[in-house]
């Protein structure tokens, strides 16, 4: 029998963005919106010890806080709407962002530390 060999760094980033087991990328990586499952379903693979801190949202954070003013400023530029209208653009996109970026890049965070430093999670 021959040992499975670890998946490809792309593979790994893949599964960590569909927010999946980096081992196996069939097991659901979180039990809710944030919170990390104890351990993958499919293949045991244990996630609880990681501990994301603020990477994540801070990345999150710096991508919104350059995307949403620089998309403000071109429809201000081209159309010129009432302020209001920024009000109700603007305001939601930040939270839609922020909300919906935040498992993606919590996903990568594990994918990247599986990759990294497999010794920090424990095998079953």
């Amino acid at each position: 029998m021959t040992a499975k060999k670890k998946p490809d760094a792309a593979t790994i980033l893949n599964r960590g963005i569909k927010c999946r087991c980096p081992k196996c990328g069939k097991g659901k990586l979180f039990q809710s919106y944030l919170k990390p499952a104890p351990k993958c379903s499919n293949c045991g693979l244990k996630f609880d010890q990681w501990v994301g801190a603020d990477g994540p949202s801070f990345f999150v954070m710096f991508l919104v806080i350059i995307v949403v003013p620089v998309a403000a400023l071109v429809v201000e530029m081209r159309y010129a709407p009432e302020p209001w209208v920024h009000v109700v653009l603007w305001v939601p996109l930040t939270f839609i962002l922020s909300l919906g970026l935040l498992p993606i890049f919590k996903g990568m965070f594990v994918a990247l530390e599986y990759k990294n430093k497999t010794d920090f999670f424990s095998k079953k």
